[in-house]
């Protein structure tokens, strides 16, 4: 770092190039085992937001909103909106919930309809497009990981689904 001149080495960052996060309406305050847990700034399929009192329905698209999901092609400059045409995303995206088999500990994986940046938003938002599974209980605990070479996961966000 330099200011007015004079060079500084009094912090060190490591920088990486993918670092994905969900984000939430208020802070994490849910404790799932060791982990705190938010609910997801989510819009359901209809556009409203997605709550306690306004559940998605089985089977519908909520749209999952992020940042940290890597680079694009083209890539968008820093403080600019996304264009349309849409940039590409360079790294596949999968969502994670809770496994309908309650013996399975492995993950399931919702489908993702579209994963890329927020259209006409400011470069960095990320929309994710998922369909909720048609099984389940009264909310989903959504991952978003990108997968290349390796798959780095971001924080876990509720999502509230109506009980079947």
């Amino acid at each position: 770092m330099e200011f007015g001149g004079a060079k500084t080495n009094c912090l060190t960052a490591s920088v990486r190039s993918t670092e994905p996060g969900t984000f939430l309406v208020g802070p994490p305050n849910v404790v799932i085992g060791a982990q705190l847990v938010g609910y997801a700034a989510a819009i359901n399929e209809d556009g409203t937001p997605n709550s306690r009192e306004n559940p998605a329905a089985a089977g519908s698209i909520v749209s999952l909103y992020a940042t940290g999901l890597g680079l694009t092609t083209p890539a968008v400059p820093d403080g600019s909106l996304t264009p349309i045409p849409i940039p590409i995303q360079n790294l596949k995206v999968e969502v994670t919930v809770p496994n309908p088999d309650m013996h399975n500990p492995n993950p399931a994986f919702a489908e993702v309809l579209y994963a890329g940046p927020a259209p006409l938003a400011i470069a960095g938002l990320s929309q994710i497009n998922v369909r909720i599974p048609s099984s389940g209980g009264a909310w989903f605990t959504l991952r978003v990981y990108l997968t290349a070479f390796t798959s780095i996961g971001s924080n876990s966000a509720f999502v509230w689904t109506k009980v079947n």
